[in-house]
């Protein structure tokens, strides 16, 4: 039991932290006008900030039922939920996503969408793991 609440309250510091710090270097790239305000949602594929909440919340459902089904670890669960109510956030507030890094000049993105890419690659990789070791 003691391990299960050690990792519930690491969980919630990542997710605080986390959340905290993409706030702040958006805010920090706000103020020096070197963002871009992304309207559309998920790879800027529909021009509708209300589909971009929406899609965000239903993903966070989605995680929480990973987590109750343990198919997922709770770290990279808290940075997954971290990242989209992040996003969120920036919705309500700012009106779309603020992206504050330029990736060779062919796309914008934040620190949010790198670490929502970078869960799901972690649990593609995870899946594909656990399917080969399965009999």
């Amino acid at each position: 039991m003691a391990i299960k609440q050690k990792n519930f309250f690491f969980s919630i510091l990542i997710f605080v932290l986390f959340l905290l710090l993409d706030q702040y270097l958006k805010i920090i790239s706000f103020l020096r006008a070197d963002v871009r305000l992304n309207e559309m949602t998920v790879f800027s594929l529909f021009d509708s900030n209300n589909l971009g909440i929406i899609i965000g919340f239903f993903a966070i459902l989605s995680v929480f039922y990973f987590i109750v089904r343990e198919i997922v670890d709770s770290f990279s669960a808290a940075l997954m939920i971290s990242a989209i109510t992040s996003n969120i956030i920036d919705r309500f507030i700012w009106g779309g996503v603020v992206d504050n890094w330029q990736f060779f000049q062919i796309f914008w993105f934040n620190l949010a969408d790198l670490a929502i890419t970078s869960v799901i690659f972690y649990w593609s990789y995870q899946y594909l793991r656990f399917k080969k070791s399965a009999p």
